[in-house]
């Protein structure tokens, strides 16, 4: 997938994108935490540097232009000092802002107040945010202009992206009128539903991109683990007449369920974080972008949630230039490349590790198209072990196994996308039809199979045991596998080319 991101981004596409939502001028004060104010327990920040930024739909224009979209952002500016501030910042983002002339008479703003814990100047943190809104009465004939100008707002453009903080602009019946514009003039459309509103407002757009709480929030699912992610992702895509829908899962990635590309759990990048601000909002943005360009729902699911990966090693919302992508996607690359390794270095590692009396787990199969049924089994896996290795089979062996036809993916690629997987450690590629020969070399501590099979029926069970180890079955998900999704594709195929 890293390659296909590389090519896609050095296409250098600059698809024409229109936003619509509350924007906000953001001021970021920056100082030292030197002590707890007397009257409350509050740490009292020694303001050192002030710094103004757009927030809100106005950041999303401004990551999407860092991207290398054009871009126009439709918003109200009240008719005050901050309103030009916010029309200044997103000039120099590269945005052209075409604000309602209705606005309200105050523009949003908020104040977002950064400390120093340490007197190095290490561990900032976000203290407090402040926010001032517009009077709801002020946004309504905003709304009624919005309204009345969405179709020649929307002349020329690509995709459609409305972000909804829930501060007004998109509240009532404007997200379907808008939406109805759009689909009119055949253009695509994103958006970004607030949890606390109603998501009917939303119903028939493209794409919706929302996160763990706005996912449980409409669809009163608890978002546990991937049985739940694939159900209530499914569920918003046909409850809303969607055609893909993109939940943001923090820590654990993002799940894609596409009517045209199926699901996939795609798993995080695990980075230290410094501030999740703006990591929502990056990933709409790359989501929007990548679909707006042409690009599939699957890379838009890949880019985005790298994408948000990267945001979150920031202080405050800070536009990712594509550049910045692409330079992380090579060093990842280089950083995966070392986890691929031969199954003679394997058997060293092994013996390394048990010198430092660490545990390996071990499992093993053809991986060829990356399903969840995978993550879930790598991600079982890594918790039964200190290190985990996987051994897949080779082309040849894979197609003595499958079938003419298969793998879809030669070893090589099947090899390096389980390596940019954080959970493993180590890959191998082996030749014979059975792993027995690579578990008699390898001997782990564990042995992990799915739960589709019983002890007795893994292979190597008996040798596993008799150096020591032991077989562990991993809960199955089911109705997954490659074989299905293989035969659903080419069945795909033959009804479109009836």
């Amino acid at each position: 997938m890293d390659n296909q991101l590389l090519a896609f981004l050095n296409r250098k596409p600059a698809p024409r994108i229109v936003v619509i939502g509350d924007a906000l001028l953001d001021r970021y004060a920056w100082g030292r935490v030197k002590e707890v104010s007397e009257e409350a327990p509050v740490p009292v920040v020694g303001v050192e540097r002030e710094e103004l930024q757009p927030a809100g739909a106005g950041l999303v224009a401004a990551m999407l232009a860092a991207l290398g979209a054009r871009v126009s952002l439709i918003a109200c500016k009240g008719r005050d000092d901050d309103g030009d501030r916010l029309e200044e910042c997103l000039s120099k983002a590269g945005v052209e802002f075409l604000p309602l002339k209705a606005s309200p008479s105050a523009t949003a703003r908020r104040m977002r107040v950064f400390g120093y814990v340490h007197y190095a100047g290490r561990g900032v943190q976000q203290v407090v945010s402040l926010i001032h809104l517009p009077k709801p009465a002020e946004l309504a004939e905003a709304r009624k202009e919005l309204i009345e100008r969405i179709d020649e707002l929307l002349a020329g453009c690509d995709l459609l992206v409305m972000q909804d903080s829930g501060h007004g602009l998109l509240s009532g019946d404007a997200p379907r009128e808008i939406i109805s514009a759009a689909t009119k003039r055949n253009v695509g459309v994103v958006c970004d539903p607030e949890a606390t509103g109603n998501p009917d407002r939303f119903r028939g757009a493209g794409a919706w991109v929302v996160n763990r709480f706005e996912a449980e929030k409409f669809t009163g699912m608890a978002m546990a683990d991937p049985a739940h992610y694939s159900a209530a992702a499914k569920w918003l895509r046909e409850t809303y007449g969607l055609n893909a829908v993109y939940v943001k899962l923090d820590r654990e990635g993002m799940y894609l369920d596409s009517s045209r590309e199926g699901s996939e759990l795609v798993p995080t990048v695990q980075r230290e974080v410094a501030d999740v601000t703006g990591a929502g909002d990056e990933a709409l943005a790359a989501t929007a972008f990548v679909t707006a360009a042409g690009g599939s729902d699957n890379l838009a699911a890949h880019v985005a949630n790298f994408a948000a990966s990267l945001e979150v090693t920031r202080l405050g919302g800070v536009p990712l230039t594509r550049e910045e992508i692409v330079r992380e996607v090579l060093s990842r690359q280089a950083q995966h490349s070392a986890k691929v390794v031969t199954r003679e270095e394997a058997v060293a590692i092994r013996e390394r590790v048990r010198r430092e009396g660490k545990t390996v787990a071990f499992t093993n199969g053809c991986f060829d198209l990356l399903h969840i049924g995978h993550i879930s089994l790598i991600r079982f896996a890594r918790r039964q072990g200190d290190v985990l290795m996987v051994g897949i089979n080779s082309d040849a062996s894979t197609r003595r196994l499958k079938g003419e036809g298969r793998p879809v993916n030669d070893q090589a690629t099947r090899a390096g996308v389980l390596a940019a997987l954080e959970d493993l450690d180590y890959v191998f590629v082996f030749d014979e039809t059975s792993v027995l020969d690579s578990l008699k070399l390898i001997k782990p501590d564990v042995l992990v199979k799915g739960g589709d099979y019983d002890k007795e029926g893994v292979v190597g069970w008996r040798e596993i045991e008799a150096c020591g180890g032991r077989v562990v079955l991993a809960p199955l998900v089911q109705d997954k596998s490659t074989t299905a999704t293989v035969r659903k594709i080419l069945n795909s195929g033959t009804a479109e080319s009836k």
